[in-house]
């Protein structure tokens, strides 16, 4: 279902893209939209009746046959069957202790505030109440379409090269970035207040492909061309510092099981290392130094009916036992890492590998269900996103309009499940209504194609990577 450019993609005034000629024939999300509202069920309602039949029948409720089509959820709602993953995540020690502060005597001190000499103490401060402060991610805000001002700098430019992904932390004060010219950037926000003050992580010697933040924030994963993975210091004494490298033919990383263990993808395999770091609170800089980082792997899984897999997707920020593997053969599998086994696999519409695969990660901002964690999109070179549920395996939405006919472009889901971005290769970046799949803005400016978007997680807000090097910021 090849489409051409000049036949199959016209714009309106409102930016509305028409349905390309003989899609609606083969096929209409909104026809999936609504055989998946209308099979929807809820799983705690069928849970619930079978506990109420078993008591009936006086049968032990450890019996419980959870349906199929429900017994998948991202959100560990029971204790894991083989402890497999808590059993290596307790055996990595805890490194990074701080230092004891020795006891010292109270005499030896200028003054002494509890005999009430020296000068008079100043009137303590109450605590500030940080919860108060703290900014709410509206429910419906608009569809990003502006430019931010306050995140615009005449001529500024993050990479010399393209920029190939880009990802905000959770509080949304910095956004982090990697590009061609082999190296990562992260930068503070609003960039009209810090001038464009950036940490930069170099070491690697090819192009560097993917970026990803600890759940702490505390340090970050870069995956280069097929060569090495590297993990960097940022909160530590001293930024930027790269702790552990990991050699190999490494196609994509992530940090899995709230920071216990490293993912990476190799080949056909996807491949679990837990890791020790040394201690960066070491005041001898030649101790530091001899101290050394040490990983090992312990897990390996490996797609059942792929020869390869080209993306992974996980959650980082709660203990979760479910990981998305895409392999080349468009399909995407849905693996237990606990047990070992592999609960589904989702057939897409895609006629190419999936190059984007990315779960729905909420924000600590905004008012999010457990449920909605069980979200992915997926996107491949054929001009297609599409937004599955593990729940059932059904494919809920499919968004076109943009042109992706070969590049590795990125998707993302706001945090207030309304809007779905995407870049594009026509100089401009797309958002779409989550319900209707219909164009809502198309964001241009772009000398070249977009390669990565990124919603930010504490304020509305849309970060768009361009391949001459820029990133630009919309509201």
């Amino acid at each position: 279902m090849q489409r051409s450019n000049s036949d199959s993609i016209s714009y309106s005034s409102d930016f509305e893209v028409e349905e390309a000629e003989g899609f609606q024939d083969d096929f209409d999300p909104l026809d999936n939209q609504r055989s998946f509202e209308e099979n929807w069920e809820d799983p705690q309602e069928n849970i619930e009746e079978t506990k109420a039949y078993l008591q009936q029948n006086n049968e032990p409720q450890a019996t419980v046959v959870i349906p199929p089509n429900n017994e998948i959820n991202v959100t560990m709602t029971f204790e894991p069957v083989s402890n497999l993953l808590n059993n290596l995540a307790n055996k990595i020690k805890k490194a990074n202790k701080k230092p004891k502060i020795p006891d010292k005597p109270v005499t030896f001190h200028k003054k002494i505030k509890s005999s009430g000499y020296g000068a008079n103490q100043k009137t303590q401060k109450k605590p500030k109440n940080l919860l108060a402060k703290q900014k709410q991610y509206p429910d419906s805000p608009p569809a990003p379409s502006l430019p931010d001002e306050s995140n615009t700098q005449k001529d500024f430019l993050l990479h010399s090269g393209p920029v190939f992904n880009i990802s905000y932390s959770k509080d949304g004060s910095k956004l982090a970035s990697c590009g061609g010219d082999s190296a990562a950037y992260i930068i503070k926000l609003p960039i009209s207040k810090y001038k464009g003050i950036r940490t930069a992580l170099v070491g690697h010697e090819y192009q560097v492909n993917s970026i990803s933040w600890s759940s702490s924030n505390s340090s970050m994963l870069t995956t280069s061309n097929n060569y090495s993975c590297k993990m960097w210091g940022i909160a530590g004494p001293k930024p930027g510092e790269c702790l552990l490298t990991i050699p190999g033919q490494v196609y994509d990383s992530k940090f899995y099981y709230v920071d216990k263990f490293i993912s990476l993808i190799s080949g056909s395999s996807l491949n679990l290392y837990k890791y020790k770091l040394r201690d960066p609170f070491l005041k001898d800089d030649v101790k530091r130094l001899q101290s050394k980082c040490i990983y090992k792997e312990v897990y390996q899984i490996k797609h059942s009916s792929a020869q390869g897999i080209t993306r992974m997707a996980c959650h980082n920020s709660f203990h979760s036992h479910i990981m998305l593997l895409a392999g080349t053969n468009k399909v995407v599998s849905v693996w237990d890492v606990d047990k070992s086994k592999e609960l589904l696999l989702i057939g897409t519409i895609h006629r190419k590998p999936i190059h984007t695969l990315r779960f729905f990660m909420g924000s600590e901002y905004a008012d999010v269900e457990s449920e909605a964690l069980n979200m992915f999109c997926c996107a491949a070179p054929d001009n297609f996103i599409s937004l599955f549920d593990i729940r059932t395996g059904d494919q809920a939405c499919v968004f076109s309009g943009h042109i992706n006919t070969a590049m590795e472009l990125g998707v993302a889901i706001s945090p207030c499940r309304r809007y779905v971005a995407s870049g594009s290769e026509d100089r401009s970046a797309y958002v779409w209504d989550l319900r209707t799949q219909r164009v809502l803005q198309r964001l241009k400016g772009f000398r070249d194609f977009t390669n990565d978007v990124a919603w930010n997680p504490a304020s509305p807000g849309l970060c768009v990577a361009g391949n001459e090097g820029c990133v630009k910021f919309f509201l």
